[in-house]
């Protein structure tokens, strides 16, 4: 449980400090292609590790941050196909809802 714990940390730190860059430059001069490797096996351990560690809520919440993400990107990862992939039938329940509630565009 620890190593799925410091796996969902290690992601997250590096999410946020993708965010941050983003933040203070006004042209595609940075972007996740700075980021290099299997972005989809990058999301896939990370999904794998919250399926198991975190409570429902708060996997939709992390299912739902990647795939709205996504559906920004013309869906070119494959979100939602990747969360049902993984997601418990519980967690793809919420996941589900909070699509149909947001509108969210998915593949």
């Amino acid at each position: 449980m620890k190593y799925y714990q410091a796996a969902i940390e290690g992601f997250e730190i590096l999410h946020e400090l993708f965010e941050g860059m983003c933040d203070h430059v006004f042209a595609d001069e940075l972007g996740d292609w700075m980021f290099t490797g299997d972005r989809k096996a990058h999301y896939t351990g990370y999904f794998e590790a919250a399926s198991k560690s975190c409570s429902v809520d708060d996997f939709a919440g992390k299912a739902m941050s990647a795939i709205i993400d996504d559906s920004h990107q013309n869906c070119s990862l494959k979100m939602y196909s990747l969360v049902k992939s993984i997601a418990t039938q519980e967690q793809m329940a919420m996941v589900e809802e909070s699509v149909k509630e947001w509108g969210i565009k998915v593949a």
